[in-house]
């Protein structure tokens, strides 16, 4: 489980592409709790940020989970994500990040 600064993305990233596992689709929107949101928008710059709020709806909300995604298919909630594993080997991940289009610039000189 990631726990660095970069964590909200990783997760974003991690429930974009179990939605997209379980679906055949990309979600529409993503719905964060306002801290995670707040660390989200420190991770880009204003055009960035801008990048991926195109390709993903985000919304905030303060229930936990602090993380989950909606589509035309269903909600997929961050907890759900089980088989990291199958995401990792079956290339979902690297789909989900190149989907998103967006890289987390670093934060205090460390790289993501």
């Amino acid at each position: 489980m990631p726990n660095g600064d970069d964590r909200p993305f990783i997760e974003l990233v991690w429930t974009c592409a179990a939605y997209r596992q379980r679906f055949g689709t990309w979600p529409t929107s993503a719905h964060i709790h306002p801290d995670w949101h707040r660390q989200l928008v420190a991770l880009f710059d204003a055009e960035s940020f801008a990048e991926l709020a195109q390709r993903l709806m985000l919304a905030t909300e303060i229930e936990d989970p602090p993380l989950f995604v909606v589509g035309e298919e269903g909600i997929f909630r961050r907890q759900d994500v089980s088989a990291m594993e199958e995401l990792l080997t079956g290339g979902y991940v690297e789909e989900a990040q190149g989907w998103l289009g967006v890289e987390p610039r670093q934060l205090d000189g460390e790289p993501f």
